[in-house]
């Protein structure tokens, strides 16, 4: 009932939902991975049901060995034949060890033709390959985080924006998704982040 609610609501105020993020759950667990993807499906069900266009899933919390890879790769698959079904597009994210370089995204999405997709997260990397990084795997963009840090209470633009151009360089079509850098500043921050998107919207 209170899906069927919100689905309403949302639609009466004129917003999209476009991505239901599932942040939890390890579909490489050895042990619980089966039963971690059929938890993570009860969730596709839920974006369904709220009208949602995609889900994203942690693409697994285990050390990136060979086998756990190939075993992210299997999960996602199932994950994305089922959320075609329900109409939910999958998506997953450059986000804890399995996927935590570009080599391992590239194994896991490469094969999947794009039956998975990826949430291009700017601030889940850093380093000096950072950028390099990050430009290595853009390719497989939908969804993004945006994330802009803060540094006594102003935005790292030179950061920012090195990363919406790694995107606009890849001809990225995806959405923005900001991220507020502050606490107690939340609305303000996202303003700022805003009016730093709009050239390369």
């Amino acid at each position: 009932e209170y899906l069927v609610r919100f689905k309403a609501a949302r639609e009466a105020a004129g917003v999209e939902l476009w991505s239901l993020l599932i942040d939890d759950g390890d579909i490489n667990d050895s042990e619980n991975g089966d039963r971690d993807r059929e938890w993570i499906l009860s969730w596709i069900d839920d974006a369904h049901a709220l009208g949602a266009k995609c889900a994203r899933v942690i693409g697994g919390k285990q050390h990136p060995t060979q086998q756990n890879l190939m075993r992210t790769h299997e999960q996602l698959k199932r994950l994305a034949i089922d959320g075609y079904l329900r109409e939910i597009h999958v998506l997953t994210e450059n986000w804890y060890p399995t996927l935590s370089t570009p080599e391992n995204v590239h194994q896991v999405l490469d094969g999947l033709e794009g039956a998975v997709g990826l949430n291009f997260d700017f601030g889940n990397w850093g380093g000096e390959s950072k950028y390099e990084n990050l430009a290595d795997i853009v390719e497989y963009a939908e969804g993004s985080h945006a994330k802009c840090d803060y540094r006594d209470g102003k935005p790292d633009v030179e950061d920012f924006t090195r990363c919406l151009q790694i995107a606009a360089d890849a001809d990225y079509s995806g959405p923005f998704t900001l991220v507020y850098g502050e606490p107690g500043r939340v609305w303000e921050s996202l303003d700022e982040q805003r009016e730093l998107v709009r050239p390369y919207l």
